[in-house]
């Protein structure tokens, strides 16, 4: 599965990307249990937030996975569906 997701740069509204963990460097002290609960689980980019940033610079976008829930997640970790 992993094969057919690729890191990404910039996304737009509506790719279906996959939430990944944040790299350690970058702090994995902000991943809680609910957040590491959701990686490896795909959603649909909602928004991106063109004012808003993280500590390091990265935007955020707004992820729907399903109907249970949105969250805010850095670009740089996420990855999207390669095209074929």
């Amino acid at each position: 599965m992993d094969k057919d997701w690729a890191k990404v740069r910039k996304v737009k509204v509506g790719d279906e990307v996959m939430l990944c963990r944040y790299r350690k460097a970058r702090g994995d002290g902000f991943m809680d249990e609910e957040r590491l609960g959701l990686v490896g689980k795909t959603g649909r980019v909602a928004g991106i937030d063109p004012e808003g940033k993280d500590l390091s610079g990265c935007k955020i976008a707004r992820i729907d996975i399903g109907d249970e829930k949105i969250v805010f997640w850095r670009i740089a970790n996420l990855k999207a569906r390669k095209s074929r």
